[in-house]
């Protein structure tokens, strides 16, 4: 790039910065912005001391070592456009400071066995703050156990303690209990800011009652008659039903992300795995739902 000025040079993102090597630092000399920065938690020692312009977001894997977030404040002042904060990895939930109040509150209630954490958001709206308080909770994802069986009343307490959540991922892998889904999107209208939900295998969780079943319509894919896509086109249909009902209560959502998978649908003489995967868009203030999952099976 030679001396050029790179003041309109604007870097989407970057997956990772191995220390700030000088031909880097040079670039952001000149000019050049940095949007979006993944990196390793041995290198936040770098961000305390380096400021990268432009910088509105951070991805870091975390140890447990960095749970306690001692470093955030710093970063708070040598970043002063840094706005979101993403952690994930080996989260200690017991010395991290933000969930302090859902692990204290989760044992009163006899619920701390009911999941665990894997990624938390945070933001910052004010960008003048140099305290770790100026942040808040703005994103979680966890699995829901196998042991648990109070999802709606861990959702309940979570929606309590983080009003202000704007990104949830719940992972029901493990889990084995079965809901119905109009109990289940019920308490999404807890969320009042609530804008996207990934839902990580729910579809096996989920009962649908016999009059529910007015509100399926399975739309098949043109020009294949394999005997999974009946079965897949009606499990896609149920999926944005149960979204639907979800989008009804949460009247902030706008976008859905299902990732789904199974072995339970009726084939005869075959057995296989389904995949379905996809977003589902919030539309209006009917709250229609509309996206297409994609399938795959073997």
């Amino acid at each position: 790039m030679g001396t050029h000025d790179l003041s309109k040079v604007v870097v989407s993102r970057i997956d990772s910065i191995r220390a700030f090597i000088p031909g880097v630092k040079t670039y952001f000399d000149r000019g050049m912005r940095l949007r979006r920065l993944k990196l390793e938690p041995n290198l936040i020692r770098s961000l305390q001391s380096h400021t990268l312009p432009g910088l509105k977001e951070i991805e870091l894997y975390m140890y447990t070592e960095y749970s306690s977030l001692s470093w955030l404040s710093l970063v708070s002042s040598t970043q002063p456009t840094l706005n979101k904060l993403w952690l994930l990895g080996m989260i200690d939930q017991d010395t991290f400071p933000f969930l302090s109040p859902l692990v204290e509150e989760s044992q009163r209630q006899n619920l701390q066995h009911s999941f665990a954490i894997r990624r938390v958001g945070l933001r910052r709206d004010t960008l003048n703050g140099r305290s770790s308080q100026d942040w808040r909770v703005m994103g979680l994802a966890f699995s829901i156990t196998s042991a648990s069986k109070v999802v709606i009343e861990f959702l309940d307490l979570v929606a309590s303690l983080y009003p202000k959540l704007e990104a949830l991922t719940i992972n029901f892998d493990r889990h084995s209990q079965t809901y119905d889904i109009d109990d289940l999107a019920s308490v999404f209208a807890r969320f009042p800011s609530l804008r996207i939900i990934y839902f990580k295998n729910v579809y096996e969780r989920l009962y649908f009652r016999p009059e529910n079943e007015s509100f399926i319509h399975p739309v098949p894919r043109e020009g294949s008659t394999d005997l999974f896509i009946e079965p897949l086109a009606r499990a896609e249909s149920r999926l944005i039903l149960f979204t639907s009902r979800v989008a009804k209560q949460a009247r902030n959502l706008d976008l859905v992300h299902i990732d789904d998978s199974g072995t339970k649908f009726v084939v005869p003489g075959y057995v296989g795995h389904w995949f379905l995967q996809g977003w589902l868009r919030v539309l209006n203030s009917d709250r229609d739902v509309v996206g297409t999952l994609g399938t795959y099976y073997y």
